[in-house]
């Protein structure tokens, strides 16, 4: 009895295996993959989550991702704040700005970091070094970024915040903004940069902020039990290596993905690693007493950023890539 219950038990076996090779390429599809939705900045600088869909790295984790093409981190954390996307892209000091309120906020990975925003103007403005920005107007979107980084800018200039006015000015409307008069400067960002520089040809000045931000981070809401952050996170690692294996294949997918009309993104700009690095807490807590000291939020203290962070997704799917202290 014992050898035929083996032998139908290999049997089975068998049969099972036969059976997953026949259904495996139906496992996948659609109608059996969880719905996912991501809100991510459409620029090269948040290259992974594009080239993880476009190479269907998603769906091989069972993942029908939906990426909401969102113009800046502004805009993808407040559709994620509106349930309009499971997670979202942004720049850390996006997501420290919105900290202080949305306690519920969770960074699972950043996905590069880079400069990539500058100072640009015309050479007719006859702006041709910075301190000349005194007495201008300088457009660029609030609540991002460049609020942190353009104050940095100036006061390593000598200039204080009194000397400039500035104007509320989305990345897309910047380059008309500057052509009509209406500001004289333009505080902006990739791939806007390029487009505007273009334009401008000859006439272009720009100076980079040396931001160095850690773009993207990739945020969700607080932890749960579901896996859907770790099967995230494994795709946008397969992403990372095969941008680094095949760069010159991997950047024409992103250019078609993202529909760029850059010819030559600054790629040389960026560092693409999913991961989760001490240095990132210090950066944020510089940048959350600089916004408490402008009197942008009401709240004092400083808040413990460890407590916004969800490390277990990448801890266990590649724990060399988690080096913060906790």
């Amino acid at each position: 009895m014992g050898s035929i219950a083996g032998f139908l038990t290999a049997g089975m076996v068998l049969s099972l295996a036969a059976v997953f090779l026949l259904l495996g390429p139906f496992i996948g599809s659609n109608a059996t993959r969880e719905n996912v939705r991501i809100g991510a900045v459409s620029a090269e600088i948040c290259s992974l989550p594009w080239l993880a869909e476009a190479q269907g790295y998603f769906a091989q984790e069972g993942l029908n991702v939906t990426l909401t093409s969102c113009e800046t981190g502004v805009e993808a954390l407040s559709a994620l704040r509106r349930g309009q996307v499971d997670f979202a892209t942004s720049t850390e000091y996006t997501f420290v700005l919105q900290s202080f309120t949305e306690e519920e906020l969770r960074i699972l990975a950043t996905l590069a970091t880079g400069d990539f925003t500058q100072v640009v103007t015309k050479r007719s403005r006859r702006i041709s070094q910075p301190s000349k920005l005194r007495g201008r107007r300088i457009g660029y979107p609030f609540g991002t970024h460049s609020d942190y980084y353009l104050a940095r800018f100036l006061a390593l200039h000598q200039i204080s915040p009194e000397e400039i006015t500035t104007v509320d000015l989305a990345p897309h409307a910047q380059l008309e903004a500057l052509e009509r008069g209406q500001v004289d400067a333009l505080v902006t960002s990739d791939p806007y940069v390029g487009r505007i520089t273009r334009r401008l040809g000859s006439n272009a000045v720009s100076w980079s902020l040396r931001d160095q931000s850690f773009y993207s981070l990739l945020l969700g809401r607080a932890a749960n039990s579901s896996d859907t952050p770790g099967r995230l996170l494994r795709a946008l690692l397969r992403a990372e290596e095969f941008l680094q294996s095949n760069p010159a294949e991997a950047r024409e997918i992103i250019t078609r993905a993202l529909k760029s009309e850059d010819s030559e993104p600054p790629w040389e700009n960026y560092e693409f690693s999913v991961r989760l690095p001490q240095p990132l807490l210090p950066v944020m807590e510089d940048e959350a007493r600089w916004i408490m000291e402008t009197g942008a939020t009401f709240e004092k203290r400083l808040p413990n950023y460890l407590h916004f962070v969800n490390a277990s997704p990448l801890r266990r799917v590649k724990p060399s890539a988690v080096t913060l202290i906790q």
